[in-house]
């Protein structure tokens, strides 16, 4: 089985107010039990690039993965060496933005509740 890592935030506890009190970090390892979500919506969140494979870089907190592949540009991450787009399991499929899978993670996470 794989080892993944978030690239995003993922809220996976959240108190009676709604306010997160347990968060999967950006680089963290994560699996689709720590979320509770289905295999589908597991393979969206990869297919997003939400979730990947590769670590996320260490970039400091001042800059973005994708400022620092762009000051970087030597080092190719796995998806750009097989020519897929950054964050999308096929190419010319667009990744959607971080918030959305954060959205769709959260809503997953309340209905288990």
């Amino acid at each position: 089985m794989a080892t993944y890592y978030a690239w995003s935030n993922f809220p996976v506890e959240h108190n009676e107010f709604g306010q997160p009190t347990k968060t999967i970090k950006a680089g963290e390892k994560i699996s689709q039990s720590d979320l509770g979500i289905s295999d589908e919506d597991w393979e969206e969140l990869i297919a997003l690039g939400a979730v990947r494979e590769e670590e996320y870089p260490d970039v400091g907190t001042m800059e973005s993965p994708a400022e620092y592949q762009a000051a970087h540009p030597e080092e190719e991450t796995q998806e750009q060496q097989q020519g897929l787009q950054p964050g999308s399991a096929q190419q010319g499929t667009p990744p959607r933005t971080t918030q959305a899978a954060n959205v769709e993670a959260q809503k997953a996470s309340e209905q288990q509740k």
